[in-house]
C-alpha cells in the first residue's frame, strides 16, 4: 500500500468513534465536580441528625439506722406535806408515742404529762418508760425522788425546872414529824443548836425557853413561859466556932410518887409515878421486896405475899432526895399460896411417904 502523501493542511487526530466520546466525557466530569463541590455538603448543611440519648437508672438502697428514745423527766414540787400533788413533766427526746409512768406508791399513769397526789408521808421512786415507733423504748428511774413529810411539831422539856445558880439543865427535843434543825433560846440571850442541849444558869431569875423546829415542809415553835426558875444559893449557919462557916444546904423541888393499886392479891402488879414540880436528872426506886428500878414511872410485879415499904430517891446535881412510903403496898395470899397456913398433917403424911419408899426399895432386914 503506498502511503497517502502530506498536505499543506493540520492533521487531525481522530480517535476511533467506538473507542471514546470526547462530550460525554466532559459532561460526566461536570456532574460529578456538581455533586462533590455543591450539591453533597448543601444537603449535608440541610439535613437533620437524631442523636437518642439512653438514661440507664441507678438504684440507691440506703439504710437508716433508728433514733433511739432516752426517757427523761421532772416533778413540780418534789418535796411537801401531804397531800402533796406533783405536776410532772415528761422531757424525753426523739419524739417517744407513749408513755408509762410508776410513781412508787402503787399507782401508774399512761399520760404524757401526769398529775399525780401522794397521800402518805415516805419518800418515792419514780420511773418513766418512754416508747417510740422507730426507736424502741428507755426507762429513766430517779430514785427517792418524791419527800413526803409534814411540818415539825415542837416540844421539849428540861430536866429540872428549878434550882440554884449555877442550876445545869439537860434540855430533850421532843418534837414530832423528824425536825432536821433546831434553834433554841433560854431566856437568858444564850442559845444553841443543838438538838438536845445541855445550859447552865449562872444567875438568879425566871426563864421563858422556846425550840424552833424545822424540817423541809415547815416551821413550828414551841414557848414554855417562866420555865425555868433560878434562885440563890440558902445558907444555914453553923455555930460552931467565930471562925466556922456556913454551910451551904441544898433545896429540892416537892417530890411524891403513887402507886396503883396499893393492895391485892399475889402475883400483883402496880404501876408507880411520878409527881414532882421539877425533873431530877435519874431516879432510884427500892420496891421493898429486894426488887429496883431507875426507870420514872417502872410497873413492878409483887409475888409474894406481905406488906412492903416503898422508896424513891430523886437525883439532882446538888444531892438526892429519898421519898419513902412505909407499909405502902400490901399483898395477899390466894388458894394455895405461900401465906396459907401449913396444915399439921402435912409433916406426918411426909413421914409416911418417905417410910414406905425405903421399905419398897430395902425391904424389912432380919437380924
Amino acid at each position: 500500500m503506498q502511503p497517502r502523501p502530506i498536505d499543506n493542511k493540520k492533521d487531525i487526530l481522530i480517535y476511533p468513534e467506538g473507542f471514546f466520546n470526547t462530550r460525554l466525557f466532559l459532561i460526566i466530569c461536570v456532574g460529578f465536580f456538581f455533586i462533590t463541590s455543591i450539591a453533597v455538603p448543601a444537603a449535608a448543611a440541610n439535613s437533620t441528625v437524631t442523636t437518642t440519648t439512653t438514661t440507664v437508672p441507678v438504684t440507691t438502697n440506703t439504710v437508716i439506722a433508728p433514733v433511739l428514745t432516752v426517757a427523761r423527766f421532772t416533778g413540780t414540787p418534789t418535796s411537801g406535806s401531804a397531800p402533796l400533788t406533783v405536776q410532772f413533766t415528761d422531757t424525753s427526746t426523739n419524739s417517744p408515742t407513749s408513755w408509762s409512768w410508776d410513781f412508787g406508791d402503787g399507782n401508774t399513769s399512761t399520760a404524757q404529762n401526769p398529775i399525780h397526789t401522794y397521800s402518805t408521808v415516805g419518800n418515792y421512786t419514780v420511773a418513766l418508760t418512754a416508747t417510740s415507733t422507730d426507736g424502741g423504748s428507755n426507762t429513766a428511774i430517779q430514785t427517792r425522788y418524791i419527800t413526803v413529810n409534814n411540818a415539825p411539831v415542837a416540844s421539849f422539856y428540861g430536866s429540872e425546872t428549878s434550882g440554884t445558880a449555877p442550876f445545869i439543865v439537860q434540855f430533850t427535843d421532843t418534837s414530832t414529824n423528824s425536825p432536821t434543825s433546831w434553834s433554841w433560846n433560854f431566856g437568858d440571850n444564850e442559845t444553841s443548836a443543838e438538838q438536845n442541849p445541855s445550859h447552865t444558869y449562872t444567875k438568879p431569875g425566871t426563864y421563858s425557853v422556846s425550840l424552833i423546829a424545822r424540817n423541809s415542809v415547815g416551821i413550828n415553835q414551841s414557848v414554855q413561859s417562866d420555865y425555868i426558875t433560878v434562885s440563890t444559893l440558902p445558907f444555914a449557919e453553923v455555930m460552931m466556932t467565930t471562925t466556922a462557916k456556913p454551910t451551904p444546904v441544898p433545896t429540892f423541888p416537892t417530890v411524891s410518887f403513887s402507886g396503883t393499886p396499893t393492895t391485892g392479891t399475889a402475883p400483883l402488879t402496880v404501876q408507880f409515878t411520878i409527881t414532882t414540880s421539877g425533873r431530877p436528872a435519874s431516879w432510884s426506886w427500892d420496891f421493898g421486896d429486894g426488887g429496883t428500878s431507875t426507870e420514872r414511872n417502872p410497873s413492878y410485879t409483887y409475888v409474894i405475899p406481905g406488906t412492903y415499904t416503898v422508896i424513891l430517891t430523886a437525883n439532882y446535881p446538888a444531892g438526892s432526895k429519898p421519898v419513902t412510903k412505909s407499909s405502902y403496898i400490901t399483898v395477899n395470899g390466894g388458894s394455895g399460896s405461900a401465906s396459907s397456913p401449913i396444915s399439921p398433917l402435912v409433916p406426918i403424911g411426909a413421914i409416911g411417904i418417905i417410910a414406905m419408899v425405903s421399905h419398897l426399895l430395902f425391904g424389912t432386914k432380919r437380924y
